[in-house]
């Protein structure tokens, strides 16, 4: 999971900050307290959590991972340690497809290593450098699914021809994939890669003063040749791949999506979403389980939040979960007066800037951040019912919600 920013408003800041001065002379019922850190109200039950795996630093040089299961136990890994570097070598990838997260180390100036570590199951492959030609290319590297491949390098060879470079897990081999463009003016440019279990997505685009081109390219990771290709005089705002359909959207602000079949040049249908999805960038995999995509909305302002998840539909574009602006209010008064008060540093400045949402149990989790890049993280219903609490050791620069 990419994890979805968000930023609240300056009134709710007041209000919160508020309602923690007056639950400081009120009594309040306490949260019951279990070991490593963990609270929960009711039961420790599986459905009280939500599985997750959140990676960061201390003062941006010892890289942990810090992992909460489904009992509410919790677990914290030195990564430095793990992996065995020093800690200023060590680099976390912005890139993360769960289960996989990728790490790396610059030995020298031409020259990488990187680590793929399933945080699930704690395995991890070690790759030992590149793909050659890279000198000038854009570096990214992403975990491809069942096909075992990593994107190390793409790039432009010339105004008329982009590359992606392939390297294939276990066989140490390379395969580079020229992607040519007619010569009709203009010089095209790479925007970035995507891979969606056995497919990857190549993004590409031109423009001048006057005229816009961009380009989706979908390379099958098993034959290595394009299985579909797509340009649009429009900006494209958001693409994805679920059950080896391709989902386009274009000039629409992500929220109406032509939907193909793998190879088709006109779409089977469009869908038309009740709000937009939270693109990190517009190659970003969307959360989706069982036909249900989680999207942003905006609620009614003002309100506590300027972004808050719903869930719809992914077949008819029906909503199927919406939070009501008043439960916004309930839920961060409820965290002020049983949450804060129970917190191991009771003076910290907290403010909420973060959720994940696990469409199978349908739980929330809101994360709050303190002062001292601490803070906690609270799960509910989709009623917003809190349910439980865990404190974490530093602020996350990635989620992994485990599926």
């Amino acid at each position: 999971m990419c994890a979805y920013r968000r930023t609240l408003t300056f009134l709710f800041f007041i209000a919160l900050i508020g309602l923690f001065t007056n639950s400081c002379s009120q009594e309040s019922d306490e949260i019951p307290t279990v070991e490593d850190n963990t609270n929960t109200v009711e039961d420790n039950t599986n459905s009280d959590y939500i599985p997750l795996t959140l990676l960061g630093s201390y003062e941006y040089r010892d890289f942990a991972q810090f992992d909460i299961f489904a009992d509410g136990s919790v677990e914290e890994t030195s990564l430095n340690a793990e992996l065995g570097l020093e800690t200023e070598s060590l680099q976390l990838s912005g890139r993360v497809a769960p289960p996989f997260a990728l790490f790396y180390e610059r030995q020298i100036a031409s020259d990488y290593k990187i680590w793929q570590k399933n945080v699930v199951t704690g395995a991890i492959a070690t790759i030992p450098s590149f793909c050659a030609q890279y000198s000038n290319d854009y570096l990214g590297y992403d975990d491809f699914g069942t096909s075992g491949a990593t994107v190390f390098g793409y790039g432009r060879k010339n105004d008329t021809v982009l590359y992606i470079d392939l390297h294939k897990h276990g066989e140490n081999t390379c395969n580079r994939i020229e992607i040519p463009f007619a010569d009709d003016g203009g010089r095209w440019k790479t925007r970035g890669a995507k891979a969606y279990g056995d497919y990857l997505v190549f993004y590409a685009s031109k423009s001048s003063s006057d005229t816009l081109m961009e380009s989706l390219h979908v390379i099958d990771l098993n034959s290595q040749i394009v299985a579909h290709e797509f340009f649009s005089d429009q900006y494209i705002s958001g693409v994805f791949i679920y059950n080896n359909e391709l989902y386009i959207s274009s000039g629409s602000g992500g929220r109406a999506y032509e939907v193909y079949d793998m190879g088709d040049t006109s779409p089977k249908r469009i869908l038309e979403l009740p709000s937009g999805i939270d693109y990190m960038n517009i190659l970003e995999q969307p959360n989706i389980h069982n036909n249900l995509i989680l999207l942003q909305d905006t609620p009614p302002q003002p309100s506590l939040s300027a972004a808050v998840p719903m869930v719809a539909n992914i077949k008819t574009g029906d909503t199927v979960f919406q939070i009501a602006p008043d439960a916004l209010w309930d839920q961060y008064e409820t965290v002020a007066t049983e949450v804060y008060p129970q917190l191991s540093e009771y003076d910290r400045v907290v403010s909420f800037y973060d959720y994940v949402v696990d469409l199978a149990s349908e739980r929330i989790g809101f994360l709050y951040r303190s002062t001292d890049d601490k803070g906690f993280i609270v799960f509910t219903d989709y009623d917003l019912r809190l349910l439980s609490f865990v404190e974490l050791p530093f602020h996350p620069n990635s989620i992994i919600l485990h599926k």
